[in-house]
């Protein structure tokens, strides 16, 4: 992280911190900015977070990967303690985000937090589906069947039946 990106935090506007987590190049100044700003952080920062996490990620070395696993096990599990409590504040875009985002997560990963999808992010987007884009339901499809979670063919229906609408809606303009 760069020092102007260090010196907006020191103002821990929610703004400054979404340019923070933008800034982060690694898990380890991710986690720092998380322990230094998680109270600070909305949902929409925390939300941010999970994404970088996850994109620090695919960037990494399956060696260096080894090395970091710990260390980002235990930042996604202070991630998801800060955030549970915020998800009814989330739009659909954000849920959108995090389902893509921890369902392409390394294996090791995506495992601990599988339940964390079903039991918590699904209903949480499926209270916001009216609000959804194609592109959100797009990415929850996506990040699902990368991660092979088995999803309640009701689930599957009604995501898929939302997409069918709002594209035909979209066709009808």
């Amino acid at each position: 992280m760069n020092k102007t990106a260090l010196a907006c935090l020191q103002g821990r506007t929610t703004y400054a911190i979404g340019a923070g987590i933008k800034a982060c190049t690694g898990v380890q100044q991710l986690q720092q900015l998380v322990q230094q700003n998680g109270s600070a952080m909305d949902h929409i920062n925390l939300a941010a977070a999970i994404v970088k996490l996850q994109k620090v990620f695919g960037r990494l070395v399956i060696q260096q990967q080894q090395q970091v696993d710990q260390q980002a096990a235990t930042l996604l599990k202070q991630l998801w303690q800060l955030q549970q409590p915020k998800l009814p504040q989330c739009e659909a875009r954000q849920l959108a985000n995090i389902i893509y985002s921890v369902c392409v997560l390394p294996t090791t990963l995506q495992q601990q937090y599988q339940s964390v999808v079903t039991e918590h992010l699904l209903p949480a987007f499926k209270q916001n589906l009216q609000s959804a884009k194609p592109q959100h339901v797009s990415n929850v499809l996506y990040g699902v069947a990368a991660c092979g979670l088995r999803l309640p063919a009701q689930t599957t229906q009604r995501l898929v039946d939302h997409l069918e609408a709002v594209l035909a809606d979209a066709g009808d303009r």
